[in-house]
């Protein structure tokens, strides 16, 4: 958090980068609910595409700013 805290006294855009800590937690949540929705769409019968499975995961890894 220290280094995260000097970065954003030289970064005038600071105030719209979230800490690490916060990127990673709000990642492993997106995950989470992503995880469980699957688990309730398997459950009532509903089958997603690989075409719909790969573009939810592109989705999800270009929220995080890595573009895959």
């Amino acid at each position: 958090m220290k280094d995260h805290n000097a970065f954003t006294k030289k970064n005038p855009y600071s105030k719209y980068i979230k800490p690490p800590e916060t990127m990673l937690r709000d990642s492993v949540e997106d995950l989470e609910a992503g995880i469980e929705q699957g688990l309730a769409d398997a459950a009532a019968g509903k089958v997603m595409s690989s075409d719909e499975c790969f573009d939810r995961l592109k989705r999800l890894i270009s929220l995080e700013g890595t573009p895959l």
